[in-house]
């Protein structure tokens, strides 16, 4: 059947389409210049309408577009118009059938997974959300034109709900199996020392390829992971017991812990002690240094022994200061250059004769000795790691200003190690900084001699090395990952290159999961950034079918007020924003932790402002009212500068437990009650200026732009360890800039 149009109606329609015929399912319309065919499926209406003499027929599709055909003999019209009602609802009849079972079995497919009897992992609800989606695309007729059917309405409100409400509900089943879990292995649960909130279930119970978990100080991110290790060897137990187990059971060489320092995994360490599982403490526990030199001894046939010095920060500390007092002393060149050099850039003043065995140098030098030769050791490293990070950059077609200064600093390395080998650079030609970092090349370099010495005379391999190797041993083709769960603590520590072995072993990890424990306001190592956690957030935006994202939800350390106020504190630097957390007083435990609200008669928990002259005097006020066995840390930026009084007066204080740290050790580390000690500004200032010498500004990252944004996470973690309550002492008359700024957001002085 065809409907033209008049020829007067041609003319004064002015329509590109003159002319419509009745096809078996849709209608052709035609013009001089243009044929289109608008099948019945894209159709949402149409309707028939007359204007002062001529015929209209109008076709309305998806997104509101319209066609219509104009000038038509209005009788021929309605002809057409009736015949083509009749041919659409025939055809809608007939299709009706199919498009309800095209639903029917979405919902079918809906119930099957929504009635599994397990943890849905995110790709599920990533699917179920992909196939809603293709649910409605491949219905076969517009979408729009569900509400004209019944059967169809029906079925469309059931799964509007999942499409609106998904998350919600993939959230609420996970969270009715978790509840479920919790009662039918209550006796399981039952041998924590803690009990867990429902923000830690979902960490132990969850079963997502690769996992990062957020949460501040006190949140219980590392209890978490521990109690998920103890979850998944949990597995095994039952299969013995000839019960049903909820995944594959897996055994203790299955299952890697992983802490970002020595410190780190002491205390993790501590922490699944406290859980008192036999299989737990057969895990294996290591740092990135031991697990690349785990990687090579499995990979390659050299003998290689672990380094002594790399564990233990006391004695590496102390080896580098008789090293350096011993080539003081035996080269008198060194020694020249060496009090040259303290003298200034640090104005200390530098007695006559043999300075470096003073008392007062050497208490200075040790920590900082480490610190700037870790920056040397590591100097290959960093390049290997940036070259690679640049690789990785371009695979992505990735051409970042971050590659960019990668390749300047790698040319200026170059440049200077050039200069460093011909033994005689032209200063001229250099630029200060430059000329500068020469200089202090030679400063040290008889010091690195003497640490590879000793790494040599051990048989040994050193970390930046160690980590370099693995890498490379990881990327061969043959590798195999041993472990099937990598579970990772102040993953927000890892250097660059210890973020490139994970995500090695994770790309050869197949079946593999990952758990990331991180927090970016508690980064410690100079120079680190949140780069690693900004990664995996992006890979969560990339792959959220494999990488999820999860905040912890309390915060069982800090008391309200005290976590407003370091909150607070650490906002204010744009880039380091802390979200709030709902802070429970007193976290439900078995072994028996005073509750906040015991202490607040005679003590009201807080952080306190105060002239460090008033210690002792602080010390003994704290011994009256603080329970038998309380755990005080002193913590600064060196440890030196704790008062030696406290020390020698410990006995005055016998029922108080002293812990010794300083800032950059403070991971993990838990105290009932903190004093802070150096906050001032002279000498050994806090905030202090941590690249300041030209070797630090030529090797470590570019500074961030916020105003001593590091230190401000050193102070940030320091305020966070303590349940109770923090003293910050300070010097009388130049106390530091961040005292005024506490003394602001609420923290309590004392004159």
């Amino acid at each position: 059947m065809i409907l033209k149009a008049t020829l007067l109606g041609k003319h004064l329609a002015q329509h590109p389409f003159h002319q419509i015929q009745l096809l078996d399912a849709g209608v052709e319309l035609s013009g001089p210049k243009e044929t289109r065919i608008i099948a019945f499926n894209q159709i949402v209406s149409f309707s028939c309408k007359r204007g002062l003499i001529w015929g209209e027929i109008e076709f309305i599709l998806s997104h509101e577009n319209a066609i219509s055909l104009h000038g038509t003999e209005w009788q021929a019209t309605v002809q057409f118009y009736d015949q083509l009602v009749i041919n659409w609802q025939e055809w809608s009849k007939d299709i009706l059938v199919h498009a309800t079972k095209h639903l029917e079995k979405q919902i079918l497919s809906i119930n099957a997974l929504s009635n599994r009897d397990c943890w849905l992992p995110q790709k599920e609800f990533i699917r179920l959300a992909k196939e809603l989606d293709n649910t409605y695309e491949s219905l076969p007729f517009p979408e729009e034109r569900i509400g004209e059917f019944k059967a169809l309405s029906e079925l469309d409100y059931l799964l509007q709900q999942w499409q609106h409400e998904g998350i919600e509900r993939w959230h609420e089943h996970n969270n009715e199996w978790a509840i479920k879990i919790r009662h039918t292995h209550a006796n399981f649960f039952e041998r924590f020392p803690f009990i867990l909130d429902p923000s830690q279930f979902y960490v132990v119970l969850q079963q997502e390829p690769s996992m990062l978990v957020l949460g501040s100080a006190g949140s219980g991110k590392s209890t978490a992971l521990i109690a998920r290790a103890s979850w998944l060897l949990y597995q095994h137990e039952l299969a013995l017991d000839t019960l049903q187990p909820l995944f594959l059971p897996l055994l203790p060489d299955d299952i890697l812990l992983m802490a970002a320092d020595s410190p780190s995994k002491q205390r993790l360490e501590l922490i699944r002690r406290t859980f008192n599982d036999r299989t737990v403490n057969q895990l294996d526990l290591k740092t990135p240094y031991e697990l690349a030199f785990y990687l090579l001894k499995q990979t390659s046939k050299k003998t290689l022994n672990l380094f002594s010095l790399l564990n233990d920060t006391e004695e590496r500390e102390k080896w580098l200061l008789q090293t350096w007092q011993h080539l003081c002393s035996t080269k008198k060149p060194f020694a020249k250059l060496w009090r040259n050099w303290l003298s200034n850039q640090y104005e200390w003043e530098i007695i006559a004769g043999d300075f470096w065995l003073e008392p007062d140098i050497a208490i200075r030098m040790g920590a900082r000795l480490d610190r700037w030769l870790k920056h040397l050791r590591f100097e290959k490293a960093n390049k290997t790691a940036n070259d690679a990070l640049i690789v990785l950059e371009k695979s992505k077609q990735s051409h970042s200003s971050a590659a960019h200064e990668a390749s300047q600093q790698s040319d200026i390395n170059e440049k200077n190690e050039l200069a460093v080998a011909n033994d005689i650079p032209d200063h001229a030609l250099l630029a200060p900084d430059e000329a500068q970092v020469i200089a202090e090349r030679k400063l040290f370099a008889p010091l690195l001699k003497a640490w590879k010495d000793k790494i040599k005379s051990e048989q040994a391999i050193d970390e930046p090395d160690a980590l370099i190797q693995a890498l490379k041993a990881v990327g061969r083709a043959k590798f195999v990952t041993p472990w099937r769960h990598i579970l990772i603590d102040t993953y927000q520590e890892f250097s660059l290159l210890a973020r490139l072995l994970l995500k090695g072993l994770k790309e050869k990890s197949a079946g593999g999961h990952f758990l990331y424990c991180a927090d970016d306001a508690q980064i410690l190592t100079v120079g680190q950034t949140p780069a690693g956690i900004d990664e995996l957030i992006e890979e969560a935006k990339l792959k959220p079918e494999e990488n999820v994202v999860y905040e912890l939800e309390h915060d069982y350390r800090l008391s309200p007020d005290i976590r407003k106020l370091t909150d607070t504190f650490i906002n204010q630097n744009p880039n380091q924003q802390i979200k709030p957390y709902l802070v429970i007083d007193d976290k439900p435990s078995k072994l028996g932790a005073f509750a906040v609200k015991l202490m607040a008669p005679k003590h009201q928990n807080a952080i306190y402002t105060s002239p460090d002259i008033n210690v002792l005097d602080l010390l003994d006020k704290l011994s009256g009212f603080a329970p038998k066995s309380s755990q005080v840390l002193f913590t600064a930026q060196y440890l030196y500068q704790i008062p030696e009084i406290i020390i020698s007066l410990k006995s005055r204080w016998p029922h108080l437990n002293f812990i010794f740290k300083p800032f950059n050790q403070l991971h993990g580390v838990e105290s009932d009650f903190t004093f802070v000690f150096g906050l001032q500004q002279f000498g050994d200032s806090f905030p202090a200026f941590i690249r300041d010498t030209a070797l630090e500004k030529h090797l470590l990252p570019i500074m961030e732009s916020f105003l001593d944004a590091e230190m401000r996470r050193w102070m940030y973690v320091a305020m966070t360890r303590a349940k109770y309550s923090t003293w910050l002492l300070h010097d009388i008359e130049k106390p530091s800039i961040f005292i005024n700024e506490l003394n602001g957001y609420g923290a309590k002085q004392i004159k």
